[in-house]
């Protein structure tokens, strides 16, 4: 009864007490054996104690509105910075990989930059998709850095549809064609994109008009002479069903039987479609980001078949990807397909998976934790708030305040420790804010690049391995700020970081419970899985990711728990 009044009606302080007693109580009724009782009975007393003495109503009775479950639009919970962190990212990017390919120092079917934003379900990956989309439709640096054009790809909704990259051309083709505010202009762009398409696959168009042609011929009676009318109606209609047959299989039809056909029938599909897709974001003349959501609602056979299409053959042009899904899915996906493989392909740690999600992603992100603060803040607004989508107002000058604050520290330390000395809560975000921006900034990450030379040795001996410490490193720390971690040492998020890349099933088993990194190789009464963990913790390499000794940020259990809990 006290849940059913919280949630439909006005409610009393007694109502509430009522609702949150009878919760401990089903928690005291199915304690687990190492459960502390009388903890939960102190609680349950303290709420009782908290209740109105006479049962009346609260002075401020409060009613809980209905919420979507839609993406949000208004930053509640601090994701903002780290979408601008993203977006600012996915700028830098770009602009890199124009610049060489002007100077040709990058091949020219490898200009795709292709991120992963990783997330459990329900995690909020699609509200920071928003995010990122204002920042670069923001943008507005003329030339050097224009408005974008953010393409919204929802992988759950397209996974019936074949082959799995033709929905994302259309989808890119219908975004720019929707963004185009001329009339004028849409009219050019669309000519431009049939035009591409028809020059993709011209021999089934030309069969199909040879024959539109013939069969005119042929119906004429004139051409075979008199009393021909029945062989000739019926070589015309053999003719144009032949025609027909040939217009079918052309991509100017745009259905995915159309496409699929054109990739049966010819002997190199994908050099035509690479072509195509290169002069189709050429023709759209502003830089472009497809947002590919819900993966990870996707069966595996379709994550790996709009990856590797994405990884192979959409990759040749100056395009942007973000793919928002759950690793575990994506990798998960890949072992299912390769499942013969991963005997060979897979590592003490590291299963076959993970190395296709190396392959695949340049910059893999993890969304940041909510801090304990702002999810304190955001449950309360959605029980007794009014139901308002608007956020909280900043004290004017709060942005200001905390960017002369930060300007004075002149460390990261001193950063970190003005963060946690200040008292007034918008000053304190925004500083938060600032400081993660900063630090995923090109000139923090050159003057950060000095401390992670002594790591090089503890990683993949190849330059790509290297190239995903540095982009991973400089998120992994900038995500922190966002969750609060402010005294954490670089040298000790490269450290992780690295156990991450390499271990990722060994860094997931530490998080589940920090302790487990004080284990002693011999430790008895351990399951088998827990077994073949300690035994990987202890290996030589791993021991020298983790550190010893005096060495600077070596991982500690008290470390460990600082970074992940």
């Amino acid at each position: 009864p006290g849940i059913w009044n919280v949630v439909f009606k006005r409610v009393s302080a007694n109502d509430i007490a009522a609702a949150r007693k009878g919760v401990i109580a089903a928690c005291i009724a199915n304690a687990m054996p190492d459960e502390n009782i009388d903890a939960w009975r102190a609680i349950a007393g303290g709420i009782e104690e908290q209740a109105d003495t006479d049962g009346s109503p609260s002075t401020s009775p409060a009613t809980v509105p209905m919420h979507t479950d839609d993406p949000a639009i208004v930053d509640l919970l601090g994701r903002k910075g780290f979408a601008t962190v993203l977006a600012n990212r996915i700028v830098e990017a770009r602009k890199k990989a124009v610049e060489e390919a002007k100077d040709g120092k990058k091949p020219g079917d490898n200009r795709a930059f292709i991120v992963h934003m990783h997330g459990p379900w329900g995690s909020g990956k699609s509200t920071v998709l928003n995010f990122v989309s204002n920042e670069l439709k923001a943008r507005n640096g003329g030339e050097t850095d224009p408005p974008w054009l953010v393409v919204e790809f929802n992988a759950w909704r397209s996974q019936r549809l074949k082959p799995a990259w033709w929905p994302l051309i259309l989808q890119i083709e219908q975004a720019a064609l929707a963004a185009e505010k001329s009339l004028w202009g849409r009219w050019v762009l669309r000519a431009k994109w049939y035009f591409m398409r028809a020059r993709a696959n011209i021999l089934p168009l030309v069969l199909g008009l040879a024959g539109v042609i013939v069969a005119f011929i042929l119906l004429d009676s004139a051409w075979l002479g008199e009393g021909s009318e029945l062989l000739t109606g019926l070589a015309g209609l053999i003719t144009a069903a032949f025609s027909i047959f040939g217009f079918s299989r052309s991509l100017l039809f745009g259905s995915g039987a159309a496409v699929k056909a054109f990739e049966d029938l010819q002997s190199d599909p994908y050099g035509p479609m690479m072509t195509l897709f290169c002069r189709l974001i050429d023709a759209i003349g502003k830089p472009v980001v497809v947002f590919v959501d819900d993966l990870d609602r996707c069966d595996s056979d379709y994550v790996c078949d709009l990856l590797e299409s994405i990884q192979t053959m959409l990759r040749s042009a100056h395009i942007t990807y973000l793919i928002a899904a759950d690793r575990k899915w994506i990798c998960t996906s890949f072992e299912e397909r390769y499942e013969k493989f991963s005997a060979v392909g897979g590592e003490a740690g590291r299963p076959l998976g993970y190395q296709f999600l190396d392959k695949l992603f340049q910059v893999s992100v993890t969304l940041p934790v909510i801090p304990a603060r702002l999810r304190d803040g955001f449950w309360d607004g959605l029980l007794f708030a009014s139901g308002s989508t608007d956020a909280p107002k900043k004290p004017e000058g709060a942005e200001a305040e905390a960017a002369t604050k930060l300007d004075a520290a002149a460390t990261p330390e001193a950063k970190s420790a003005a963060i946690q000395a200040e008292n007034d809560p918008h000053v304190q975000q925004a500083m938060v804010v600032k400081l993660g921006v900063e630090q995923a900034s090109p000139e923090a990450r050159a003057d950060f690049e000095h401390r992670l030379k002594p790591f090089g040795p503890l990683l993949d001996p190849n330059p790509r391995s290297m190239k995903r410490l540095a982009n991973a490193v400089g998120m992994n720390q900038s995500r922190m700020t966002f969750e609060g971690r402010h005294s954490a040492l670089p040298e000790a998020i490269a450290r992780w970081t690295i156990l991450e890349l390499r271990w990722p099933l060994l860094a997931d088993w530490l998080v589940d419970e920090p302790e487990r990194l004080g284990w002693s190789k011999g430790k008895r009464g351990v399951d088998e899985a827990d077994r073949a963990m300690l035994a990987l913790m202890h290996d030589p390499d791993v021991q020298r990711a983790i550190g010893g000794g005096p060495e600077e940020g070596r991982l500690t259990v008290a470390v460990l728990r600082e970074l992940t809990v």
